[in-house]
């Protein structure tokens, strides 16, 4: 009789929690991510796969925006769309931002679909509600964006994307993607792209990639440990490129990776694990 309460309090226990974990959890995700998690430098490049796992994929155009070829208008409004595709996926969800690559919001977001999408992170952040989740292959969200004080020069918006088919997490899928604008009469800062590449996986084991949002022209790339050995470089890379770490001297550890495009190096660190 003791044995029989103590394995049905057990039971109880454990629907209780997962009961609660579905309700804090997959109920809260239902409605919008957590503030933080587009995938850009300033977000700690944390993304979908915090949560959901696997890895992620840099896709272009999947952000887009009506701002005109030559660039932004201070302080003008733009409408802003967020599309999200996999066929054969019934739910959808994103969150984006406007940032520099130090993480600072630039502009500022409004909703036009409160239905769909709202604000979050004191309005750093839009992501998707409930009633924006569920689609057929596909599914779009659109909200307008008021363009920064003149001066601001270049903006990104970093925008993270997951799916699934009928709520099921062995079929996630999770995307990246970004969308550069320039402020109308100036030039690209070269900086600024720079700064935002970015690595993953991070750790990594077989290979990394590499992506450099907007960055067109081509760039250099060296490893090295942290003693300062040199252990690979490589050249005429542009927008990504995807190293074969079976194929060099990398081993567990932590490394430097040096991006260089002739004006402008940011350094990156990451970790390989057995």
């Amino acid at each position: 009789m003791k044995n029989t309460l103590v394995t049905m309090t057990g039971v109880f226990f454990a629907i209780l929690i997962l009961v609660s974990f579905d309700e804090g959890s997959f109920g809260k995700r239902r409605d919008g991510t957590d503030a933080g998690y587009t995938g850009s430098p300033g977000d700690s490049l944390k993304n979908c796969t915090f949560c959901h796992g696997g890895s992620a994929i840099t896709v272009e155009g999947w952000i887009t925006s009506d701002v005109p070829q030559e660039g932004y208008t201070p302080g003008q409004r733009y409408t802003i769309r967020a599309r999200n595709l996999y066929f054969g996926h019934t739910r959808f969800g994103f969150s984006a931002s406007p940032q520099h690559p130090d993480g600072r919001l630039l502009g500022s977001m409004i909703i036009t679909d409160s239905l769909r999408t709202k604000l979050i992170g004191n309005d750093k952040y839009i992501t998707y509600r409930a009633a924006g989740v569920d689609g057929v292959d596909s599914n779009i969200w659109v909200f307008d964006w008021i363009a920064p004080a003149a001066g601001t020069r270049d903006v990104i918006f970093f925008a993270a994307f997951n799916s699934n088919h009928d709520g099921h997490k062995w079929s996630d899928a999770t995307y990246l993607s970004t969308l550069r604008l320039m402020e109308k009469g100036t030039t690209s800062t070269n900086e600024l792209w720079m700064a935002s590449a970015h690595i993953f996986p991070n750790p990594a084991k077989d290979h990394i990639q590499i992506n450099l949002p907007g960055q067109l022209s081509p760039v250099s790339v060296e490893i090295y440990n942290l003693r300062g050995d040199l252990i690979l470089r490589e050249n005429q890379y542009v927008n990504c490129a995807s190293i074969d770490l079976q194929k060099t001297e990398i081993r567990q550890g932590i490394y430097l990776l040096k991006i260089g495009n002739g004006s402008y190096t940011v350094v990156k660190k990451f970790l390989v694990e057995d």
